[in-house]
């Protein structure tokens, strides 16, 4: 019974361990790209001239954000890009 919750607990990290590996290849990746794009846009409409300023945040950002702040929490190590990302949180939320 040991050496089979022995075997189930090695196999879990090491589904976690490549899962995460997988996460942090994408952050590289994503982050990038989306970190390029201006802040703000102007949405033109037909009627109007001077258009609406449109926040141009990118859901992927966003969603990024959360699982830096949720692996944090799990005492999780996550990649210097998306930690660095993540100090900025305050900034980006204002």
């Amino acid at each position: 019974m040991q050496k089979l919750y022995a075997s189930i607990c090695k196999n879990l990290r090491e589904f976690e361990d490549a899962k995460i590996k997988l996460w942090e290849n994408g952050v590289e990746d994503s982050t990038e790209e989306k970190l390029n794009q201006f802040l703000l846009s102007r949405e033109y409409t037909d009627s109007t001239e001077e258009g609406f300023l449109k926040v141009n945040f990118d859901p992927v950002l966003v969603r990024l954000l959360r699982e830096v702040k949720y692996l944090k929490l799990l005492d999780i190590n996550v990649p210097e890009r998306a930690s660095k990302l993540y100090e900025k949180v305050n900034i980006y939320r204002s």
